[in-house]
């Protein structure tokens, strides 16, 4: 099985289906990996799950964690994160690249959409044909880090913040160079970077998706969609109208308010200055 997106896959986190199943007591892993699975599938339009076979969590109930294992490779591809308590990988398995990258791995973070590009490309290297990025991800609903409080963040214009510079940026490198990528988590309960929020029980079991621009991003990562735009627009809180250059392009020329045109007149670019 190749990594690339050109051999098809649109990768997607929801490994974190252990957590799910430990919440809905006698129902079978099948039918909640049948929900959640299905779910991600329709909601994002991914085909590929990553699943974790961690030996010392999955022993003791392998045959039920099977048979989530066995439904998920009924609906698309599986990756298998197989984390050995001992001895490294099992025998026998070829192995491919893979790629862990949040922002909290580096201490002083970048502060443009380019530079994360550039981090991401640089672990990749020229293994593109053979790597997966298996883990990264983002801010999807409100939360805190770094002591400050965010907001929910909109991807899909550029806004010079910490965390749309990377999930920009390297949604964009990604795909460029052609490479799968598994959001990171598709889907776990009270995590604010979770894409998607569960609902429901058993066989009621429901995905609502957290952030509708996170998702583009991603998608755009795979090769799918714009991605959203490049520019954003300034509207006055008090007027309700919006920052406007009226044709002008001279140095130093002044700025107006109109109401909205939908023209270049109205859109603008946010630059880092370091």
């Amino acid at each position: 099985m190749r990594s690339s997106r050109r051999a098809g896959w649109g990768a997607f986190a929801a490994y974190r289906l252990l957590a799910v199943l430990a919440l809905v007591g006698g129902m079978s892993a099948a039918t909640v990996a049948d929900r959640v699975v299905g779910g991600l599938y329709s909601m994002t339009g991914a085909n590929t799950v990553r699943l974790p076979i961690n030996e010392p969590t999955v022993s003791g109930y392998w045959g039920t964690y099977t048979g989530a294992i066995d439904t998920a490779l009924g609906k698309g591809n599986v990756i298998f994160a197989y984390w050995a308590s001992s001895g490294g990988r099992p025998p026998n398995m070829t192995a491919l690249l893979a790629v862990h990258d949040y922002t909290m791995f580096l201490g002083t973070p970048y502060d443009s959409e380019n530079e994360w590009a550039a981090h991401v490309g640089s672990y990749i290297g020229n293994h593109a044909d053979r790597t997966v990025v298996t883990e990264w991800g983002g801010p999807m609903g409100p939360g805190s880090k770094y002591g400050v409080q965010w907001d929910p963040i909109d991807y899909s214009v550029p806004s010079g913040s910490l965390f749309a510079d990377y999930i920009r940026g390297v949604s964009a490198e990604l795909r460029g160079l052609g490479v799968g990528s598994v959001y990171w988590p598709g889907l776990r309960d009270g995590d604010w970077y979770s894409l998607t929020s569960r609902n429901g029980s058993g066989a009621g079991i429901g995905l609502s998706l957290v952030n509708p621009s996170g998702l583009t991003r991603l998608q755009y990562a795979w090769g799918v969609g714009d991605g959203g735009g490049t520019y954003v627009r300034i509207r006055n809180a008090s007027t309700g109208r919006y920052v406007d250059g009226m044709g002008r392009t001279s140095d130093g020329a002044a700025l107006g308010q109109y109401g909205d045109s939908n023209s270049a007149n109205q859109q603008w670019k946010i630059l880092s200055t370091g």
